[in-house]
């Protein structure tokens, strides 16, 4: 995800945060794309699944969980560089 896709989904969620919980269920996955929730799920393999069939990487959006806290800063490191090889 590129910065300006990170941010353009932080502030969508930011926009509607106060919302969410009177919107969805507690634990909740909620999936943000291009500034928009684009799926949720109580379980995370189906959102992934949904995602997909949407044509969206899980990697090019932000997923919260409704009730969690969202961190002000998360790095994603490749798998490969926990391979040991």
């Amino acid at each position: 995800m590129t910065d300006t896709e990170r941010k353009q989904n932080e502030t969508a969620y930011r926009e509607v945060e106060d919302q969410l919980e009177r919107r969805y269920p507690l634990k909740q996955f909620v999936a943000f794309h291009n500034g928009h929730i684009v799926y949720d799920s109580a379980d995370f393999d189906d959102l992934q699944r949904g995602l997909r069939q949407q044509g969206i990487d899980q990697f090019q959006s932000m997923i919260v969980r409704i009730g969690d806290e969202l961190p002000d800063y998360v790095e994603i490191m490749p798998l490969f560089e926990f391979v040991d090889g």
